[in-house]
């Protein structure tokens, strides 16, 4: 399973759900359903079929038999982009 700062980056943000799925698949060979909805992940199954489907629309996620997923290339590709990603500077809108 995904290191922690993953899953559960703190009390205010909410977990980026993109990458804990493709954190489990570059990680295993196959991933079950299930497996995403065991602790300590435990994606909710509405929330997991959303972003499941987006990211099979994209191309990153590929439905090998019913209820198991591999991750393509591009998946790997975004999975690293997701990992690198440092804090954002936020500017402010407004004049001095």
């Amino acid at each position: 399973y995904p290191p922690e700062k993953i899953y559960s980056p703190s009390k205010w943000k909410r977990p980026n759900y993109d990458h804990i799925i493709l954190w489990m698949l570059k990680n295993n060979e196959i991933c079950k359903w299930a497996d995403f909805c065991q602790e300590p992940v435990e994606i909710p199954p509405g929330t997991l079929s959303r972003h499941l489907e987006a990211l099979k629309r994209k191309h990153l996620v590929e439905k090998v038999t019913r209820g198991q997923y591999r991750i393509t290339s591009g998946g790997k590709k975004e999975f690293n982009a997701l990992s690198s990603t440092k804090k954002k500077i936020h500017k402010l809108n407004y004049p001095p």
